[in-house]
C-alpha cells in the first residue's frame, strides 16, 4: 500500500512523473519545520526519536528536500538521517 502522510506542515506533494509502488514513499518537503519532519518520520516508521528543540537555531531551521523518485520505505530512515545531518541535527532512536 503506498504511503502518504501529512503531519503539521510536513506535506508530501504529488509528483505526476513518479508513481509509488507498495512500500514506497514520496519524500517532498518544502519549507517544513524540523519538528514536523521528525513527527512525520516517527509516524511513518513507528519509532520514537529524541531531539532537543530548546535552542533558537533548531526552531528556525526548515527543511527543503525533493526526491524525484519514490523512496523504498525501508530506506526512509537512512534518507531522513542524511537530510537532518545537513541541518546539523543528529537523530537518536529511543
Amino acid at each position: 500500500m503506498p504511503v502518504a502522510a501529512s503531519v503539521g506542515l510536513a506535506v508530501i506533494l504529488p509528483d505526476l512523473q513518479a508513481q509509488e509502488a507498495p512500500g514506497e514513499v514520496l519524500m517532498n518537503f518544502q519549507d517544513v519545520e524540523i519538528e514536523a519532519f521528525i513527527q512525520w518520520l516517527s509516524v511513518l516508521t513507528g519509532k520514537r526519536f529524541l531531539y532537543d528543540d530548546s535552542g533558537e537555531p533548531f526552531a528556525k531551521k526548515r527543511i527543503n528536500f525533493v526526491s524525484p523518485e519514490p523512496v523504498d520505505q525501508t530506506k526512509v530512515l537512512v534518507v531522513a538521517r542524511s537530510v537532518l545531518e545537513i541541518y546539523g541535527i543528529a537523530l537518536v532512536e529511543t
